[in-house]
């Protein structure tokens, strides 16, 4: 028969495996995959509920229980656990529309993004291919540089790649267990020694969670190491399987609606500001344990919410709709300005490729000959046969699918088509303000008396209102994606402004023999304006030096920031700079710092402008006796250029205006000045007209993300700088 050749249809069937007979599919399981998929894309979308997040939580617990069972139940029957099988079922389960959606965000990136983000896309797509999204995520989330840049279209990823890695070693663990409890005992004894493991890791997963859910949450929001446990426990439940038979027929449906009614609750009482995943996680963990639980071994009954058939629809394309709405989300949200108008086509694509993902790509494949298990007693020849015959029934089985996908994509792009001509045009933000240069300040900034502007300000307010009515991008230089791709400061500042700074002497520049020393401190908008004063120090007659640190402005207040090296120097390091004041006794002292500071004992939300007062206050009262203070307004800030600049977008998409936060936080820096007898100067109109402030002034882009003025921008405005700080009674 090995030889033989194959000419009998019957018999050829016969070695046809049908690689996806479905195995019975619980509807409850199916519900609970429609309630977390559910309550991701409302919190991805509406940013409702609080704890939406947590729904992949659930889909871990699940993740968990059912990969487990189905390796438990092939080693009690056949005595062994084939890992080639194993992952090829993963591969054809996860691979194919997940690399579909992989490469359609890449494309969709280089049409739809800047340079720079486009570029970020494809790096972040390679490393989701190959499972490992979760560590670059946590990475660039806990990297100073990467933590403010605008969202990956494939953050969501992540969490696949924590099911997958915990795959790559769970079977194995599996097997060395289950191989050496077999040699003492039946299959409950290895059932009890693979629990008995189990429960070891889990609780060993669980307590690294706690640690770092608050010693370095970003890290444990991605990491394997932290989120083992909720797989685990899936897992557990699984493993604890013929137990649960013993439950009680009446007591399911209280235990399932019991879970059910604590995973809707862990949606509302958790927020981003909860720790996690330890210990808020095992809210939903144990919520959905409980469902599973009060499901296997026995029938579960009215919990109609998760056994309907909408659910159990919904349930079945969770998978593809898990992966297709968060990229649709980003990119209608940039392409479409209008709030309401984004969110309607944006779900409305996201349900239709989600169906679509699930009917044309998911089924079939699953369906298909494709990595399916083969005859090992047939020859090659036999065997291209039989490939042969199955490939031909199951195009002939999907032939009509396709047709009618088709068609369905047709009329959904004819959908899309009709509902975004509904989209407001963007109209110049500018377009009504006077073509003419003002011949005073214009500056929105309260407590600050307006000057007459000098020739280099005029000049820069002139451009500034040339820029904001401009309706397409001038050829800028240099351009706005090799900025935005750029480093915040010039190689030799940002080595300066690191937690292991260079020495002073390093991080000075200018006349040593002048007689004005000047010195910044603060975050890094101090490090960004260095540029600038070394620009105009010549002019000036100054020694400039800087003591600015990356994240860490000069405020007596515990900030937050993604990485925690940052915020444990911090403190330190304004120490001894106040230390360095004393001894070097600058002529002036120049402060400032970005106005978006968040703190880490206030639900890191921004700082409230008076007790960012008081906490400036505390370190500039230690040094006012040795210097003069100079508090520098950083630029006003509300659009970050990295978001809102792509091939699409006008220059009125990127003007920023000056926000409420940095009106009042601006009001109370002018007083803490006024109070110790320092200076307080207002920047607006180096960067603004009328509250309005241009991404670009003249041909040169002014900021490479929300608050960092760009290197060029720098040496182009210093001029005026200089004026503006004389105009103060900096000489």
């Amino acid at each position: 028969m090995a030889s033989g050749s194959v000419s009998n249809r019957g018999w050829l069937t016969k070695h046809v495996t049908n690689p996806t007979s479905r195995r019975n599919i619980r509807p409850d399981i199916q519900g609970l995959r429609m309630v977390a998929v559910v309550a991701v894309v409302l919190d991805h979308s509406l940013h409702w509920p609080s704890g939406g997040f947590v729904g992949v939580d659930v889909f871990f617990v699940i993740s968990g229980f059912l990969i487990t069972g189905i390796l438990l139940r092939e080693h009690e029957k056949t005595g062994h656990i084939s890992f080639v099988g194993f992952y090829k079922r993963r591969i054809r389960r996860i691979v194919p529309a997940a690399t579909v959606v992989l490469v359609a965000t890449v494309v969709a990136a280089y049409f739809i993004f800047n340079k720079a983000r486009f570029a970020q896309t494809g790096w972040d797509a390679f490393w989701a291919f190959f499972f490992g999204a979760n560590w670059r995520f946590a990475i660039a989330g806990t990297d100073y540089f990467q933590a403010t840049g605008p969202v990956s279209p494939l953050q969501h990823f992540w969490s696949l790649s924590v099911e997958e890695q915990f795959y790559f070693v769970w079977p194995w663990v599996m097997l060395g267990v289950l191989a050496l409890a077999a040699l003492r005992g039946d299959i409950v004894r290895r059932r009890t020694v693979t629990g008995i493991v189990m429960v070891v890791f889990v609780a060993v997963s669980l307590w690294w969670a706690f640690v770092q859910s608050t010693g370095d949450p970003t890290i444990a929001y991605f990491s394997t190491l932290t989120r083992a446990w909720e797989l685990g426990v899936g897992a557990l439940v699984a493993i604890a399987a013929p137990w649960w038979a013993a439950i009680p027929r009446a007591m399911r449906p209280i235990l399932g609606w019991m879970g059910l009614l604590a995973i809707l609750a862990s949606y509302v009482v958790i927020d981003d500001t909860s720790p996690f995943p330890a210990p808020w996680a095992l809210l939903p963990v144990l919520a959905t344990a409980l469902v599973i639980v009060a499901g296997t071994g026995g029938e579960q009954r009215f919990l109609f919410p998760l056994t309907n058939p909408l659910s159990f629809y919904i349930g079945n394309i969770s998978y593809s709709l898990y992966l297709w709405h968060f990229p649709v989300i980003i990119f209608i949200g940039v392409l479409i300005p209008d709030e309401g108008t984004a969110l309607l086509v944006s779900l409305t694509l996201a349900v239709l490729l989600s169906v679509a993902s699930y009917h044309l790509i998911e089924t079939p494949v699953q369906n298909s000959p494709w990595l399916a298990p083969r005859d090992p007693e047939l020859s090659p020849r036999a065997r291209r046969r039989v490939a042969k015959h199955a490939w031909d029934q199951w195009w002939e089985d999907h032939r009509p699918r396709y047709a009618y996908g088709l068609l369905a994509g047709s009329a959904a792009a004819l959908i899309l088509v009709v509902m975004s001509t509904n989209v407001p045009a963007r109209t110049s933000v500018a377009a009504d303000r006077p073509t003419v240069v003002p011949t005073t300040s214009a500056s929105p900034t309260p407590g600050v008396t307006t000057v007459p502007l000098s020739a280099a300000q005029s000049d820069i307010q002139g451009q500034i209102i040339t820029s904001l009515n401009a309706t397409t991008w001038p050829e800028l230089d240099p351009s706005m994606d090799s900025v935005i791709g750029g480093p915040q400061t010039p190689s030799d500042v940002a080595a300066c402004g690191q937690v292991e700074s260079l020495p002073i002497e390093q991080c000075t520049w200018g006349d040593e023999g002048a007689g004005t020393s000047v010195m910044l401190v603060g975050d890094s908008v101090s490090l960004a304006y260095t540029e600038a004063f070394r620009k105009l120090s010549g002019e000036a007659g100054w020694t400039i030096s800087t003591r600015g640190m990356f994240g860490c402005p000069f405020v007596d207040i515990a900030i937050s920031n993604a990485k925690q090296e940052i915020v444990d120097a911090c403190g330190t390091h304004n120490l001894d700079t106040i230390s360095m004041i004393k001894e070097r006794k600058p002529t002036y002292v120049v402060v400032t710092a970005t106005y978006e500071v968040r703190v880490t004992d206030d639900s890191d939300e921004k700082i409230e402008p008076g007790r960012w007062k008081d906490g400036l206050l505390r370190y500039l009262d230690q040094i006012k006796d040795d210097t003069k203070i100079v508090l520098l307004a950083p630029p006003p800030s509300s659009v970050n250029v990295q978001d809102c600049y792509t091939p699409q977008s006008e220059p009125s998409a990127c003007v920023s205006d000056i926000t409420d936060q940095y009106e009042s936080t601006a009001k109370v820096e002018a007083a803490a000045a006024e109070s110790i007898n320092g200076v307080y100067v207002d920047v607006a109109d180096l960067f603004c007209y009328d509250g309005a402030c241009p991404s670009f002034i003249g041909t040169t882009p002014v900021k490479l993300d929300l608050v960092h003025i760009t290197e060029a921008y720098a040496g182009k405005v210093a001029p005026a700088l200089l004026d503006t700080l004389r105009a103060d009674g900096v000489t």
